[in-house]
C-alpha cells in the first residue's frame, strides 16, 4: 500500500506537488471567490488542497475519483505544467479548456496563450490528450513531436485550465503540478517541512486492494485509527495499472466491494474508508479554510495595490511621444522650482522633504558658511595684529566642520574634482610685530617726500596684510559650490525616482551647472584682484572716522601719565605741555611716518574687510550661485524644458524597452489586483 498526503497550505507549495481545490454545495460562494482569484493570475495565496505523493503512488487516480475527470496517469507519465480543473453545476454539459498565462509573461505571449481555447462535449481521454498536446505546443515546451528539441524547456509556469460544467457536478477546483515527483520515502519529510505541527495534513493510503496479508492490513488500520497526523489518515482503493479502460462508476463499485470485507469494519465505522468519506472531509476542511483566508487575502490585496499604485506614480504617465515627454519633464521642473525657491527662502515647513533630507536646507547652510567666512576674515584674515590688538579666541571649528563635510561628499563626485580642497584642521595664526613690517615696507619704498609717505607704501602694506584673503575667499566660494551641487543632486534624486530619467537629466544639466560655478569663481577672483592688486580706494566716511579715532587714541595715550582723581580733575597746563613736547621731541620722523602708515592701514583695512566679505557673499555667492537668473539653482526650469529639441527630450524622458516592459507588467498587476479586490468585496 502506498500513501499520499493532503496538506492545507499556509504558504506556497513545495516543488513536485499537485493541487486540488474542493467546494461543498452549501458553501460554494467562498470557493467561487478562490476560483476567480486564481483565474486572475496575480500570485496571491488562495485556499487550496495540496496533494503530494511519490511517482505512481496513485495521485492522479485519487484525484480522478474525487473530481470525476480522467487525469494523466501511467508509467513514466509526468505533467509538464499546472492543471486547474474547475467543476461547476450547470444545466448544459460541456468542457472548456484554456490557458492562464504565467504572471511574468509579456503582453504578446499573454495574448497568444489567452487565445488558446477548446470546447469538448464529453470527457473522452483521447480528446483531452489531444488538447493537452496542443497546449504543449502553444506553451513551447518539449513533448510529443518536438520532444527532441533541446532548446525548448521541459516545464512551463503557465496553467492549463479545464472548466467542466454539468448538472451533476459539485463545485471542485483541482490544480496538479508534477514538475518533479519526490521519492515516496521523502513524502512525510516534505509535508512536515510545510506543516511542522501536522495540523494541516491529511494522510491518504492508496492501493488498498494490494494489501493481502492480515498483519499488513492490521497495521494500516492501526495507523488510520491512531494517526500521528492531527487530521488523520484515509484509506482508498484507486484505479489499478490494468484498469485504464474501466469507467469511474466501475472503479467506485470495486472500491465498495473491497471494503465490504469485515477486516475494514473498524475504519468504515470511523468514517475513514473510501473516496466518498475523503471527499466529504476535504470539502469541510477547504470551506473552513476559505472562510478564514478571505480577510487575509483582502488585506494582502490592499497592501499590494497600494504598493503598485505608489510605483505607478513614480513611473508617471506613459511617455511615448515628445508631447508626453515634455509634459512629464515640465511637471518635474515646476516642482523642482517650487522646492528650490522654498529652500532659498527657508520655507522648510512647506514640504516634508526638507526634514527627511538635511542637504535640502540650502539657505541655512549658505548662511552658516557666510558667517563662518566673515568670522575667519575678521579674526584670522590679517597677517599681523595691529598695535593694541590681541589675538581673539579661535571659534572657527563649526566653519571648518561645514567645509570638511562638503569636501567629504564631493570627493566621490568626479565633476567636482577642481572644487575640492584637502581637509583643514585650523586656520593660520596671526603675527605680532606689525611695526617692524611697516618699517621695512617704508624703508624699501620711501621717496623724496618730507615727513610723509608715497601711495605705493600703503598699497604694498595692505596687500601683505590682506594676503590671506585670496585663499580664504577662493576656498569659501568653492565650498558653497559643493553645498549647492549636493543640494541639486539630492533634490533631483528625491523628486525623480526613475533612475534613467534622473541620470540623463543630470548629465544634460551638468554643463550648465559647471558654467555657472565657473562664472561665480571668476567673479570671486575679480573681487579678490580688485581689493588686493588695485590702489586702495574708499569713499566710505568710516575710513576717516577710524583714522581720526586712531590718531586721537595716540594723543590720549600720551596723557596717561597725568594724575587724576575724578571726572572734574584739574591739571596744570604746564604738565600737559611738557608731556606733549616730550612725546614729539623723542620721536623721529621715521617713527612718526610708521605710526601714520599704521593708523591709515588699520583704518583702510577695516573698511576694505567689510566691503570684501560683503562682495564675496553678496555677489559671488548670492547672485552668481543662488539668486541670479543664470544661477545653477535656476538651471532646471519649465522654460529650459520647453526649449529642448525632440531628440534631446527623448534622450532624457523617453522610455527604453526595459522601462516599457516594467510599466506593462505593473499595469497588468494593477489590473489584476483591482479585479481581485472587486471579487473579494462582492
Amino acid at each position: 500500500m502506498e500513501n499520499s498526503l493532503v496538506t492545507l497550505p499556509s504558504s506556497q507549495p513545495p516543488d513536485g506537488t499537485s493541487y486540488a481545490n474542493l467546494d461543498s454545495l452549501g458553501n460554494h460562494i467562498y470557493l467561487e471567490k478562490q476560483d476567480k482569484l486564481r483565474d486572475l493570475g496575480i500570485d496571491i495565496q488562495t485556499s487550496q488542497i495540496i496533494v503530494v505523493g511519490g511517482q505512481s503512488s496513485g495521485k492522479s487516480s485519487l484525484l480522478e475519483s474525487l473530481t470525476g475527470f480522467s487525469l494523466p496517469r501511467g508509467q513514466g507519465c509526468c505533467t509538464r505544467f499546472a492543471t486547474q480543473i474547475t467543476l461547476r453545476r450547470h444545466p448544459v454539459k460541456k468542457t472548456v479548456i484554456s490557458i492562464i498565462p504565467r504572471a511574468n509573461a509579456d503582453q504578446k505571449l499573454r495574448d497568444t496563450l489567452r487565445a488558446f481555447r477548446h470546447e469538448l462535449t464529453d470527457f473522452r481521454p483521447e480528446d483531452v490528450a489531444s488538447v493537452i498536446e496542443k497546449a504543449n505546443v502553444v506553451m513551447e515546451i518539449r513533448s510529443g513531436n518536438n520532444k527532441d528539441i533541446l532548446s525548448l524547456p521541459m516545464f512551463s509556469d503557465d496553467i492549463l485550465k479545464i472548466e467542466i460544467s454539468s448538472p451533476d457536478c459539485f463545485s471542485v477546483l483541482a490544480v496538479l503540478s508534477c514538475l518533479s515527483d519526490p521519492a515516496t520515502e521523502g513524502i512525510l519529510q516534505l509535508a512536515k517541512a510545510a506543516d511542522p505541527k501536522g495540523e494541516r495534513t491529511v494522510g491518504v493510503l492508496t492501493k488498498a486492494d494490494l494489501v493481502k496479508e492480515k498483519a499488513v492490513l492490521k497495521s494500516v488500520s492501526d495507523l488510520a485509527l491512531r494517526p500521528t497526523l492531527k487530521l488523520g489518515y484515509f484509506v482508498v482503493r484507486n484505479r489499478g495499472a490494468d484498469e485504464d479502460d474501466l469507467d469511474i462508476s466501475e472503479c467506485k463499485r470495486r472500491e465498495a466491494e473491497l471494503f465490504e470485507d469485515p477486516a475494514w469494519k473498524d475504519l468504515a465505522n470511523a468514517g475513514r474508508l473510501g473516496v466518498d468519506a475523503l471527499r466529504t472531509e476535504l470539502q469541510t476542511l477547504l470551506t473552513g479554510l476559505a472562510k478564514r483566508e478571505l480577510p487575509k487575502q483582502k488585506a494582502e490585496v490592499l497592501k499590494r495595490l497600494a504598493e503598485c499604485e505608489k510605483r505607478s506614480i513614480l513611473y508617471g504617465p506613459p511617455r511615448s511621444t515628445p508631447t508626453a515627454q515634455r509634459e512629464h519633464l515640465i511637471k518635474l521642473a515646476l516642482r523642482f522650482e517650487r522646492l528650490a525657491n522654498d529652500a532659498l527662502e527657508g520655507l522648510y515647513s512647506r514640504d516634508v522633504l526638507f526634514e527627511k533630507e538635511p542637504p535640502l536646507k540650502l539657505i541655512t547652510r549658505i548662511i552658516d558658511l557666510n558667517e563662518g567666512f566673515s568670522n575667519v576674515i575678521w579674526k584670522k584674515g590679517q597677517t599681523w595684529n595691529f598695535e593694541g590688538e590681541t589675538p581673539e579666541k579661535d571659534d572657527t571649528a563649526s566653519y571648518i566642520e561645514l567645509m570638511n563635510d562638503a569636501f567629504d561628499w564631493a570627493s566621490t563626485v568626479p565633476e567636482l574634482s577642481e572644487y575640492c580642497h584637502p581637509k583643514i584642521t585650523a586656520f593660520k595664526s596671526t603675527k605680532g610685530d606689525i611695526m617692524t613690517f611697516i618699517g621695512d615696507c617704508y624703508s624699501a619704498s620711501r621717496g623724496p617726500e618730507l615727513g610723509s609717505f608715497g601711495g605705493s607704501v600703503l598699497t604694498m602694506a595692505f596687500k601683505a596684510q590682506a594676503s590671506y584673503w585670496d585663499e580664504a575667499a577662493t576656498r569659501h566660494v568653492k565650498t558653497a559650490i559643493l553645498v549647492i551641487h549636493r543640494f541639486l543632486y539630492t533634490l533631483l534624486k528625491t523628486l525623480i525616482k526613475d533612475k534613467r530619467i534622473r541620470e540623463e537629466l543630470w548629465s544634460c544639466l551638468q554643463d550648465d551647472l559647471l558654467i555657472g560655478y565657473q562664472r561665480a569663481c571668476e567673479h570671486a577672483k575679480f573681487v579678490i584682484n580688485t581689493e588686493l592688486n588695485g590702489r586702495p580706494v574708499t569713499y566710505n566716511h568710516y575710513f576717516n572716522d577710524n583714522l581720526q579715532k586712531a590718531r586721537l587714541g595716540r594723543q590720549k595715550s600720551i596723557l596717561i601719565g597725568l594724575e587724576t582723581s575724578g571726572a572734574n580733575t584739574k591739571v596744570e597746563l604746564q604738565k600737559v605741555q611738557t608731556l606733549l613736547a616730550t612725546a614729539v621731541e623723542n620721536k623721529s620722523n621715521a617713527e612718526q611716518v610708521r605710526e601714520d602708515i599704521h593708523d591709515m592701514l588699520k583704518s583702510y583695512y577695516k573698511v576694505a574687510r567689510k566691503r570684501f566679505v560683503d562682495n564675496i557673499c553678496q555677489q559671488a555667492i548670492n547672485h552668481f550661485l543662488l539668486d541670479g537668473d543664470q544661477s545653477p539653482v535656476k538651471v532646471f526650469t519649465a522654460d529650459w524644458v520647453a526649449k529642448l529639441s525632440d531628440s534631446r527630450l527623448s534622450r532624457i524622458a523617453g522610455e527604453d524597452a526595459s522601462t516599457l516592459a516594467a510599466r506593462k507588467r505593473l499595469e497588468t498587476e494593477l489590473e489584476g489586483l483591482r479585479k481581485a479586490l472587486e471579487v473579494l468585496r462582492s
